[in-house]
C-alpha cells in the first residue's frame, strides 16, 4: 500500500520553483509527481523502516520535492544546456543518493516508523494484596 505524499505542493513550490518553472504545471500534475516520489522513497525506506512512517523530518520532504521536480521536468522535456534543468537533475540525484544512504544505514534521519517496539504488560489489580511485587 502506498503512503500518502509527505511533501505538499507548497513544499514543492518553496523548495524547487527555480525561475517560476513550476507555474507551468497544474496542481493535479504536481500532486501526482509528489505521490510518485513518495512511492519511490518508500522503496528505499521500506528496507529499514516499517511503513507508513509516523514521524519524519523536513529532510525527507525536501528529498521528495526534488524527486517530484525531476518527474515533472522529465515529463515536460528538459534542455541539457539549461542551468536550471541541470540543477534540478543534480538535486534529484543527490536526493536519490540520500535515500540510498538512509537505506544502507549510512545516514540516520529523524524518522519514527509504525512498528511497535514497546512491550505492553497487563496491569493486574486485586482487592487484597497477594504478595506479588514488580
Amino acid at each position: 500500500m502506498a503512503s500518502p505524499a509527505r511533501a505538499t505542493i507548497t513544499d514543492l513550490e518553496r523548495v524547487c520553483n527555480i525561475e517560476s518553472w513550476l507555474d507551468d504545471f497544474s496542481s493535479t500534475e504536481k500532486q501526482a509527481a509528489l505521490d510518485a516520489s513518495s512511492d519511490l522513497a518508500d522503496g528505499y525506506l521500506g528496507v529499514r523502516y516499517t511503513l507508513p512512517l509516523t514521524v519524519y523530518g523536513k529532510d525527507l520532504a525536501r528529498c521528495e520535492c526534488w524527486l517530484a521536480a525531476k518527474e515533472l521536468l522529465i515529463g515536460k522535456g528538459f534542455s541539457p544546456e539549461s542551468a536550471r534543468d541541470k540543477q534540478i537533475l543534480d538535486r534529484a540525484a543527490e536526493a536519490l543518493k540520500w535515500l540510498e544512504d538512509v537505506a544502507a544505514k549510512v545516514i540516520s534521519p529523524a524518522i519514527t516508523d509504525s512498528s511497535t517496539s514497546a512491550v505492553v504488560y497487563p496491569r493486574i489489580v486485586s482487592r487484597t494484596a497477594r504478595g506479588w511485587t514488580e
